[in-house]
């Protein structure tokens, strides 16, 4: 279960194939397992031992995907963050796992600078192309090409990957080869009901820290070529499915809507795609039916998690064939059947198996599920029983085993893919001297499955501009965290505790039409 093993074995077999190929140059087979042996020889020759936490911070290239690759070959464990974030996310990240290393991208010298003088032991830095530490291509040149002597055993780390609890704190839930071997088979397995092949092509058009990177692996195994764009854009992305012939790719909502509105779309030869997964949030019925009909019906969709890695279910192209046909549509809700390595549960409140059509607490179990959160056993403690992973789901299954996902228990919110915790937002809004009190819910909208709402109230006395706490958000917040709805009210609602309750404004809201 070396999972970086499979790059040397395709490189092998297929050595003059192309591997990747990022807009400003490609790679062979035989050149990217060079490369990515050469970079984990250069990462450990500077001073990082197996288990040391790395930082990645970088966009979509090709060096995203040799950092993935040789960071699981030198046995390092990869901490990739989401570069639509904040020096004080990034900074938080990298103190609480206590990262020795960094690789940043373009654009992101200044923010390794500082990071590097506000981090105790952060102290190995590689720059894309260049800024503080040392330049990615002389760590690539001065390396050797190695393999490993000692290859990372099944449970040892491969990356922490940061979540938050509804407090919107952080949490580094931490990956084992298991974990991420898991994935890649059940990928292969139960997600591609055509085999891959060195003939595949897979397009990452969105980011590869998000859903897009679980397909790395896989591809790699298969001898696959994989195009990677810097960022995602609908033309882009139709035009790349022409030009590389693209047998398959994965988009959140949010990206499907983008494409199904852009005017390319008509004029895009589809004769290549295989196959479109879409993940990340709930999609709706009659979005799905859009979809499928536009782009001619090539649609599968996994559900999973950060704590449990993706996919734990699979709703297939045949499965979606046969509800858009009429044949127990409902399942177009639905996040299907769960993969050959992981058991999904829905239980009772007493702990039992919940009936068939019952709604009850989702539990996953099996070689998906994280070893626990970073540094956090308490609360590991909450979110695991005897290797099982409370989701925090609410669901229910058919009598085939398909699980519809009817709502979460916490008050996440879903915007495009990325997670959005109310009580950050909440907490940056209340910085505002003039506002007493406000409750973030997420809104359903048609492109992003979700946008942010805040509903705020003055103090005695004051006045509260919805575009003063507009542009606070933006200085203070990610752009996808923003609120995209501001409104004053002259109360919130509140439970019999007296605290104020998001889940009665939503259904106040819903009840107005709002």
């Amino acid at each position: 279960m070396d999972i970086a093993s499979f790059l040397s074995r395709s490189a092998t077999r297929h050595p003059g194939r192309t591997a990747a190929v990022d807009g400003r140059r490609s790679l062979t087979y035989a050149e990217l397992d060079e490369r990515v042996g050469r970079l984990a020889s250069g990462l450990l020759g500077l001073g990082l031992r197996p288990g040391d936490r790395v930082v990645d911070l970088q966009h979509n290239a090709l060096e995203y995907l040799e950092t993935d690759l040789a960071m699981a070959r030198a046995g390092l464990v990869r901490v990739a963050v989401n570069t639509r974030l904040q020096l004080a996310d990034w900074s938080f990240i990298a103190a609480d796992c206590g990262a020795r290393g960094l690789v940043y991208g373009g654009g992101y010298a200044e923010v390794a600078a500082e990071l590097a003088d506000g981090v105790d032991g952060l102290d190995v830095l590689l720059g894309v192309p260049d800024g503080p530490g040392r330049r990615y291509e002389d760590v690539v040149a001065a390396g050797a090409h190695w393999r490993p002597g000692r290859r990372p055993a099944p449970d040892d780390l491969v990356s922490l990957n940061y979540s938050s609890g509804t407090t919107g704190r952080p949490k580094g839930c931490m990956r084992s080869h298991r974990n991420r071997f898991a994935s890649m088979r059940d990928i292969l397995v139960s997600l591609m009901e055509q085999p891959l092949g060195p003939d595949d092509v897979w397009l990452h058009a969105g980011p590869m820290t998000h859903a897009s990177g679980l397909f790395v692996f896989p591809h790699v195994v298969a001898g696959a070529t994989q195009v990677i764009l810097p960022r995602f854009d609908p033309e882009l992305a139709l035009r790349a499915v022409t030009e590389h012939a693209v047998t398959g790719t994965v988009w959140v909502p949010t990206m499907v809507e983008r494409v199904l509105a852009a005017p390319g779309l008509a004029r895009t030869d589809l004769g290549s795609l295989r196959r479109v997964t879409y993940a990340g949030a709930p999609m709706a019925p009659d979005r799905i039916r859009a979809a499928a009909a536009a782009l001619g019906g090539r649609l599968t969709q996994f559900y999973g998690m950060v704590e449990a890695i993706p996919p734990l279910a699979v709703l297939t192209q045949a499965d979606h064939a046969a509800a858009l046909a009429g044949d127990r549509p409902e399942r177009l809700a639905s996040a299907g059947r769960a993969v050959l390595g992981c058991d999904l549960a829905v239980l009772d409140e007493e702990g039992h198996p919940a009936a068939p059509g019952e709604v009850g607490d989702l539990v996953v179990s099996g070689d998906h599920v994280m070893a626990g959160y970073w540094g956090r056993p308490d609360e590991t403690g909450k979110a695991l029983a005897d290797g099982e992973l409370r989701t925090g789901d609410l669901a229910w299954t058919d009598e085939q085993g398909c699980v519809t996902i009817v709502d979460r228990r916490s008050d996440m919110i879903i915007r495009g893919g990325y997670n959005v915790y109310p009580r950050e937002v909440e907490d940056v809004i209340a910085e505002l001297p003039a506002v007493e009190e406000v409750a973030v819910i997420g809104v359903p909208d048609v492109e992003w499955g979700q946008v942010v709402a805040a509903y705020v109230v003055a103090r005695p006395g004051t006045t509260v501009d919805p575009e003063d706490v507009a542009g606070h958000c933006r200085v203070r917040l990610a752009g996808f965290k923003l609120p995209r709805r501001v409104e004053v009210t002259a109360a919130l609602p509140r439970s019999s505790t007296g605290k104020i309750s998001r889940t009665l404004l939503r259904r106040q809201l819903s009840e107005q039409g709002g």
